[in-house]
C-alpha cells in the first residue's frame, strides 16, 4: 500500500476539495495522511473516514507579509515533520505548500504532486496593501514564491490545475505544455446531490412563496459582496438574500446589510459543514457567484458553488469572466452580469426570477450536465489515473 502525504495551508475542516481527493485516494487503496494547521479547539490527530490528519501548531503565510522569522519557526519545523513521514507520494495543495512538500519529497526520493489550486502570485498582488512597508513585503513574497513555483513546478512528477484558463496561465508562464498540467474540476460528488428542500423558509420563518437568492462561500476581500447587498434592494419584495459562509469580511458585510433599505431581506449564515451545505442551496431559487476582476486568479476562477448549484438544479448567476461565461453558455444554465454593478447584479437575478419557465429549463440544464459530465465521478478518474502513472 503506498503512502501518500497530503499537506494544505488551512485547518482542513471544511475544505470540500482536498476532502474529495484524499477519500478518493483511500477508496483507491492508498494509505493517507493530510497535514494541516492546527488552532485552539481543533485535534492535534485524528481520524476523519479513515483519513489520517495531522495538525501543526503553525500560522499560515500572510498573503501580504513577509515574516523571515517563520523560517526557523514555522518552516522548518513543517519540513521535518513531513520528511519523517516518509511517504511515497507528497501531495502539495497549493503553492504555499509546495516547497515544504518538494524539500521532503528530494530527502525522502518519492514522488511530487503539486496541485495548483490558485493563481497563487496574482493572488499576492491583487491585495491592496496601505502602507510602504506593506508594499515592499508583498514584493517580497511574490518574488520568493515566484522562484519556488518556477523551479519545483518543472520538478513535479505531476501537475493538476483546477481549470483550464488558469492552466494556460501556468503552462505559458513556465514554458509548459499545456498538456502537462492535467485539469481536475472541483465537482461535487452525485452522492452529494439532494432534492429541493425548504430549510431556509423553515430556519428563518418565510412564507413558502418567497424567492431565495444564495450566496454561499467565503466572504473575503476582493469578492465584492457589498455589491451584492446593494443589489437587493433592487430586487422584488418576495425575493430574499442570503449569504451562506465565513471569512475577514462576514462582519463588515453585516454591517453593511444593516444600512441597506432591503436589510429586512438580508439574511446570514455562518459556514454549515460540508455534509450539511446542499440542503441548504437546494432551498434556493437562484444561485450567485460574486468576485470581482482584481487579478487573474479571480478572472479564470471557476469555483466550486457553481457545481454545487448544478447540482441541486439551481439556475446561476455569475460575473462575465471567460470561463465561467463559457459553462453557462455552454449549458444553457444561467446568465452573467458586471460584477461593479449592483443594478446589473440585480438585472442578472431579476431576468431569472421574472421568468418561472426558463428558471426551471436552466436549472434542468445544469442538473442534466451535472449528472452527465460534472461531477467528482468524472474527475476523480483523472486523480486516480495521475497516481497509477506515478
Amino acid at each position: 500500500m503506498k503512502k501518500v502525504c497530503m499537506v494544505v495551508g488551512n485547518f482542513f475542516t471544511n475544505d470540500a476539495r482536498v476532502t474529495k481527493e484524499a477519500t478518493s485516494l483511500f477508496n483507491a487503496g492508498y494509505d493517507i495522511t493530510v497535514y494541516a494547521r492546527w488552532k485552539e479547539g481543533l485535534a492535534t490527530e485524528e481520524d476523519v473516514d479513515g483519513i489520517k490528519v495531522k495538525r501543526l501548531n503553525i500560522a499560515r503565510y500572510s498573503p501580504v507579509r513577509f515574516n523571515p522569522y517563520r523560517i526557523p519557526t514555522q518552516l522548518i519545523p513543517s519540513i521535518l515533520a513531513l520528511t519523517r513521514e516518509k511517504a511515497d507520494i507528497y501531495h502539495a495543495h497549493d503553492l504555499d505548500t509546495l516547497f515544504s512538500c518538494a524539500i521532503a519529497a528530494r530527502v525522502n526520493k518519492s514522488k511530487l504532486v503539486y496541485d495548483s489550486h490558485e493563481l497563487y502570485l496574482e493572488m499576492i498582488k491583487s491585495h491592496r496593501t496601505k502602507t510602504l512597508l506593506k508594499r515592499i513585503s508583498a514584493a517580497i513574497l511574490v518574488f520568493l514564491y515566484g522562484l519556488i513555483e518556477k523551479f519545483f513546478i518543472h520538478r513535479a512528477n505531476a501537475i493538476i490545475d483546477v481549470s483550464y484558463f488558469r492552466r494556460r496561465v501556468l503552462a505559458s508562464r513556465y514554458g509548459l505544455n499545456e498538456e502537462e498540467i492535467t485539469v481536475i474540476l472541483n465537482t461535487p460528488p452525485k452522492t452529494w446531490q439532494v432534492k429541493k428542500t425548504q430549510k431556509l423558509h423553515k430556519m428563518f420563518s418565510l412564507p413558502e412563496d418567497a424567492k431565495i437568492v444564495l450566496y454561499q462561500g467565503g466572504m473575503l476581500p476582493g469578492r465584492g459582496l457589498d455589491k451584492l447587498i446593494f443589489s437587493t434592494e433592487f430586487l422584488p419584495e418576495d425575493a430574499y438574500l442570503f449569504l451562506i459562509g465565513g471569512g475577514d469580511s462576514f462582519s463588515d458585510l453585516k454591517a453593511i446589510a444593516e444600512k441597506s433599505p432591503a436589510k429586512d431581506r438580508i439574511k446570514f449564515i455562518p459556514t454549515v459543514p460540508l455534509k450539511e451545505l446542499l440542503s441548504h442551496t437546494a432551498a434556493a431559487d437562484v444561485g450567485v457567484i460574486q468576485m470581482l476582476n482584481t487579478s487573474l486568479n479571480n478572472y479564470y476562477s471557476m469555483p466550486n458553488k457553481i457545481f454545487e448549484y448544478m447540482s441541486v438544479g439551481l439556475p446561476v448567476v455569475s460575473p462575465d469572466f471567460p470561463e465561467l461565461k463559457q459553462l453557462l453558455e455552454e449549458v444553457q444554465c444561467g446568465v452573467v452580469f458586471n460584477p461593479e454593478d449592483p443594478k446589473d447584479i440585480a438585472r442578472a437575478i431579476n431576468e431569472i426570477l421574472s421568468d418561472p419557465a426558463k428558471a426551471k429549463k436552466m436549472g434542468q440544464n445544469g442538473l442534466r450536465a451535472f449528472n452527465e459530465r460534472y461531477n467528482w465521478e468524472v474527475e476523480e478518474k483523472k486523480l486516480l489515473e495521475i497516481y497509477q502513472n506515478l
